[in-house]
C-alpha cells in the first residue's frame, strides 16, 4: 500500500519570446494512491521554484488523496525570464505531508531552457574605397533590437549612432561614409579595417545584450586630387657654355635640370621623382641635350608610397641652333682659295692668296637680341709642315655682310714651287666650327726634274724626295704591271706600315701573321689618314682565299678580324661584325648524332661569352631550327653560355649535325 508521485518540468513548445528574453515552463505534479493508502481530507502541499540558480520561491496548493486514484496536485505554466546572454534554467522541488502511512513525500526536477539568441553576427563586410559608403550585413533577431557598428584601424575608431533595422531579414547598413581621414593610417594603397556589431534590446540602445566577433574588410585609399602628393618644380639650363649662353636653352647645346619637391598627403611619404621633357623620361632629373627647337613642355612628377603621382608642367623655349657652315661666295659654285697676283686676280703662277667664301650660322635670338656671332679665319702650312696661327678675315661682329672676298693675302710669300695646305674656317661664339681644307698646288709645269732630291714632277714642281710627284688633276695610266714588294721571311708584319701591295712566302715564317698555314699570301697596306693610321688586308693564297683585316691606330695594332671565315670545326674566328659595340666571334661545333624525341646538350667550348644567335645544318641538308608540316616533325636548336641545346619532336637519330654560334665576350 503506497502513495507514488510524478513531477514533470518542461518548456512549452513555441513559447520563446526573443524580444522579451523569456520562455514558458509547464509544471505537472501528480499523485497515485494504491491499496489502503489514501486520505480524503483536504490538505496543503508546497512547491518551490528556483529561476536561473536563484533563491527558491515557495508556493502552496490544496489537495486530497482519494483512495485508489491518481490526482493532479499541480498543473501550472510559468513565464521565465532568461539570463542576459539568453540562457536559462528552472529547478522545481515539491513537498507533501500525506498524514498517512506514506508520510512526507518529496520530488525535485531541474530543466535547462533553450538559449535565446541575443546578439546578431556580421555575415559580410564588403571591401570599400575611402569616401564611399560602408556595406555591412547582418540578420537582426528581433524587430525591436537596436544596433551599433564600431569601425577601427590602428588607433582610429568610429562608432555609429543607434541603427534600427526594424526587420528580421538580412539587413545591409550603408549610411556611414568611410572617412578619408582613415588614409592617415594607411601608408600604402590599401589597409585592413575592423568592424564589430553591438546588439541592444531597448529603443535607446543603452541595454547591450551582445556583441559580435570583429570582422575585417579591405579599404582602399582613392587616387584623387585630395590624396595625390603635392609637387613643385624649378628648371635650370645646363651646358658647358658660359656667359650669355648659360641662362638660355639652345638646341643641341643645352640640357634642362629640374629641382622637384613634394609632400605626401593623408599619411603617404614621397618615394621618387621623375622628369619628362617633351613626353620622354631618361630616368634622371637632368635631360639629354635638347634636340628640338620649339616651345617644349617639361613635366615634373613626384611619386608617393602608394604609387600615386602628381605632375606639374612648365614650358621652356629652345632657341634654334645649327653649326656654322662655309658656302661659296655669290656667283661662285665653290669656295675659292687659290693663288692670285698682287691685285687679287686669280692666276696659277701667283704668289698671293685669294679667299672667297661666305658664312651661314645661327644668330641665337633671345628676347629679340642676337647672342651668337661668327667669324671667318684661315691658316696655312706647307705639306708636311706646321700650321700658322689663325688669321681673322671677317670679324664676328661684322653684321653688314656674311661674305668675304680677301683680295691678295700673304704679301707675295706664297712660293710658286711649293704646295700649301690652307684651312678656311667659320667659328662662332659657341665655339662650333666649319672647316674647309684646300690644297693650293705649285705653279703648273709640264715636267720638273729635281735632281737634288731625286724626284720628278709631272704637271707641277717636284717637292718630295725620291718620288714621282704627279699633280692632282693628272690621271696616270700604267700599261705594264705594278709589281708587289716581297716581304722577306721572318719579318714581323707589325713593321709593314708603308702603303703598298706586298707578297709573302709561307705564312708560318712570319710574326704577327693571322694564320700559321703553310700558304703564300698577299698583304695590302692602305693609308687611313694623315696620322699614321693604316689598314692591313691579308689574303691567303689558297682555295679558301681567307681574308683577314686589322688596323693600326692610337699607337697600336688591333686584332686581326676574319672577313670570310672558312668555318673549320672547333676554330674560333673574330669577325668584322659588331654587337652593341663589341666584336662578334663565331665558331662551328660538331653536334654528333641528333637525339630521339629528346634533348641533347653539347659543350661549345667558348667560355665567358654571351650568345647572339645559333643555327645549324643536318647531314640530310636541312637547316636548323627545323619544322615540318605536323606537330612532331621538328628540331629546335639554341645556345647558352656553356652548351648548344638540341630538342627533337621525333626520332632524328639517323642524322648528324653541325651548329654555328655567334657571341660576344664578357
Amino acid at each position: 500500500m503506497a502513495v507514488s508521485q510524478t513531477l514533470s518540468v518542461t518548456e512549452v513548445s513555441g513559447s520563446v519570446n526573443t524580444s522579451a528574453n523569456t520562455s514558458q515552463v509547464r509544471i505537472l505534479w501528480k499523485s497515485t494512491q494504491s491499496g489502503d493508502s489514501w486520505n480524503g481530507y483536504t490538505r496543503t502541499a508546497k512547491y518551490y521554484v528556483s529561476i536561473n540558480g536563484g533563491a527558491e520561491k515557495e508556493y502552496s496548493v490544496n489537495y486530497t488523496l482519494p483512495k485508489g486514484t491518481t490526482v493532479t496536485i499541480l498543473e501550472t505554466t510559468l513565464t521565465v525570464s532568461h539570463n542576459s546572454d539568453g540562457s536559462g534554467s528552472v529547478r522545481v522541488r515539491t513537498w507533501m505531508d500525506t498524514s498517512i502511512s506514506a508520510g512526507v513525500v518529496e520530488k525535485s526536477q531541474s530543466l535547462n531552457l533553450t538559449t535565446i539568441p541575443r546578439a546578431s553576427y556580421i555575415s559580410s563586410a564588403l571591401d570599400r574605397t575611402l569616401g564611399t559608403a560602408c556595406a555591412v550585413t547582418w540578420t537582426p533577431l528581433s524587430k525591436s533590437f537596436r544596433y551599433k557598428l564600431k569601425f577601427s584601424i590602428g588607433d582610429w575608431e568610429y562608432t555609429t549612432l543607434a541603427i534600427y533595422p526594424n526587420t528580421t531579414s538580412p539587413f545591409t547598413y550603408t549610411e556611414y561614409i568611410l572617412s578619408l581621414d582613415v588614409a592617415n593610417k594607411i601608408p600604402k594603397t590599401t589597409g585592413t579595417m575592423t568592424v564589430s556589431l553591438f546588439t541592444y534590446s531597448d529603443s535607446n540602445a543603452s541595454v547591450q545584450v551582445g556583441a559580435s566577433s570583429p570582422t575585417t574588410f579591405t579599404v582602399t585609399v582613392p587616387d584623387n586630387e585630395y590624396t595625390k602628393p603635392s609637387v613643385t618644380m624649378s628648371l635650370t639650363p645646363v651646358s658647358s657654355l658660359g656667359g650669355i649662353f648659360s641662362s638660355i636653352y639652345i638646341q643641341g647645346k643645352s640640357r634642362v635640370e629640374a629641382t622637384i619637391s613634394g609632400n605626401g598627403n593623408y599619411g603617404a611619404s614621397i618615394t621618387s621623382y621623375e622628369l619628362f621633357v617633351d613626353g620622354v623620361s631618361n630616368g634622371t632629373l637632368l635631360s639629354g641635350y635638347l634636340s628640338k627647337p620649339d616651345n617644349i613642355t617639361v613635366k615634373g612628377r613626384v611619386y608617393d608610397s602608394r604609387g600615386y603621382y602628381n605632375d606639374t608642367e612648365q614650358v621652356i623655349t629652345v632657341i634654334p641652333y645649327r653649326n656654322p657652315t662655309l658656302l661659296p661666295a655669290s656667283g661662285e659654285s665653290s669656295i675659292i682659295c687659290a693663288r692670285c697676283d698682287a691685285d687679287g686676280n686669280l692666276t696659277e703662277s701667283g704668289n698671293h692668296l685669294n679667299i672667297m667664301a661666305q658664312r651661314s650660322y645661327s644668330k641665337v635670338l633671345s628676347d629679340g637680341t642676337q647672342k651668337n656671332f661668327c667669324q671667318i679665319r684661315y691658316r696655312y702650312k706647307t705639306e708636311g709642315g706646321s700650321y700658322s696661327s689663325w688669321v681673322t678675315i671677317l670679324a664676328g661682329n661684322a653684321l653688314s655682310s656674311d661674305e668675304v672676298i680677301t683680295g691678295a693675302l700673304l704679301d707675295g710669300a706664297l712660293a710658286i714651287d711649293t704646295t700649301y695646305i690652307v684651312q678656311v674656317q667659320a667659328v662662332d661664339d659657341i665655339n662650333e666650327t666649319a672647316t674647309v681644307t684646300i690644297t693650293v698646288p705649285t705653279e703648273k709645269v709640264y715636267l720638273h726634274k729635281a735632281g737634288s732630291i731625286n724626284s720628278l714632277g709631272i704637271g707641277k714642281y717636284a717637292e718630295d724626295p725620291n718620288t714621282v710627284d704627279v699633280a692632282e688633276e693628272i690621271d696616270v695610266k700604267v700599261r705594264g704591271a705594278l709589281l708587289c714588294a716581297e716581304i722577306p721571311s721572318n719579318t714581323d708584319l707589325n713593321s709593314i706600315t708603308k702603303p703598298n701591295r706586298y707578297g709573302g712566302n709561307e705564312s708560318s715564317l712570319y710574326t704577327n701573321c693571322p694564320t700559321s698555314d703553310s700558304t703564300t699570301f698577299s698583304l695590302e697596306v692602305i693609308s687611313l689618314g694623315a696620322f699614321g693610321q693604316v689598314l692591313q688586308r691579308f689574303t691567303a693564297c689558297s682555295t679558301e682565299a681567307t681574308t683577314y683585316e686589322r688596323q693600326f691606330f692610337a699607337g697600336q695594332w688591333h686584332e686581326w678580324e676574319c672577313v670570310n671565315p672558312p668555318m673549320h670545326v672547333g676554330v674560333e674566328y673574330r669577325t668584322k661584325e659588331r654587337y652593341l659595340g663589341k666584336a662578334v666571334y663565331t665558331k662551328l661545333v660538331d653536334l654528333g648524332y641528333l637525339p630521339n624525341t629528346s634533348r641533347k646538350l653539347i659543350e661549345h667550348g667558348a667560355r665567358g661569352v654571351k650568345i647572339i644567335r645559333c643555327v645549324g645544318q643536318t647531314s640530310s641538308g636541312n637547316s636548323l631550327p627545323f619544322h615540318y608540316d605536323n606537330l612532331s616533325n621538328w628540331i629546335e636548336i639554341y645556345a647558352g653560355g656553356t652548351y648548344i641545346v638540341v630538342n627533337t619532336g621525333n626520332d632524328q637519330s639517323s642524322d648528324t649535325a653541325y651548329g654555328q654560334i655567334w657571341y660576344v665576350k664578357n
